[in-house]
């Protein structure tokens, strides 16, 4: 994991680009300009552009899945693996390897229980995961085994960013329906969950508790929208 973060996963769009980027990328290195040059080359039937490739590009350089080595762009081995396969496979593990590597700050919020709690997935982000991997019982199961990846240090800072994340949608909401009364009370359980967020790594009991507590006062205290309603 390359310890960045993100505030939402690649989309389906930007990972079918991602994919045909790396599918015009030999093992030993491409030229920069040469890359560029096929991305032009590649059918799309007017899907996609040049642009949409050259994002593609930085987003394989930031999730370190391609590197720039003076001149030339270099697959790493997982990139190129994932290149040979048939377009569905490969869509689930290319969205599996740049979510683990910059992952979005709901991840552990959604994921630290036995169950998923997609309530704390925005609906952007669902659809991803919808789009990419049809079956639910999968979908869930990938979710959750994404989840246990991270060790309990980055599970803490990352869970905490995901809460407070969770905390500003629900406030974005309630400006929204006209509730300025609960604010206040929205910002008040934002500086709790902060702390909190600080000793999850270190006490797994108050983590649980504290997640117990956030699901019942902002969701049902304040009538906060689960997913789906924002």
């Amino acid at each position: 994991m390359t310890g960045l973060s993100s505030t939402r996963c690649p989309t389906s769009f930007e990972l079918g680009a991602a994919l045909r980027v790396a599918t015009v990328l030999d093992a030993g290195g491409t030229r920069r300009a040469a890359a560029s040059a096929s991305y032009a080359l590649i059918p799309t039937g007017g899907v996609y552009r040049q642009e949409h490739f050259a994002k593609a590009q930085s987003l394989l350089e930031r999730c370190e899945l391609l590197r720039m080595d003076g001149e030339f762009l270099r697959p790493s081995s997982e990139l190129l693996e994932i290149s040979r396969l048939p377009v569905s496979q490969a869509m689930e593990l290319l969205l599996l390897a740049t979510v683990e590597r910059a992952p979005p700050v709901w991840l552990f919020a959604a994921c630290e229980g036995v169950e998923l709690a997609p309530e704390a997935i925005p609906d952007e982000d669902w659809a991803v995961f919808e789009t990419v991997i049809g079956d639910p019982t999968r979908r869930e199961e990938f979710l959750l085994a994404l989840g246990r990846r991270f060790d309990s240090e980055e599970a803490g800072r990352v869970g905490a960013d995901g809460e407070l994340f969770v905390v500003e949608r629900c406030k974005h909401e309630l400006t929204r329906l006209g509730y300025p009364r609960n604010l206040d009370m929205m910002w008040s359980r934002r500086r709790q969950l902060a702390s909190l967020g600080a000793l999850r790594s270190r006490r797994p009991a108050l983590r649980q508790r504290s997640s117990e507590s956030f699901s019942r006062g902002t969701r049902r205290g304040l009538g906060c929208p689960t997913r789906g309603g924002f």
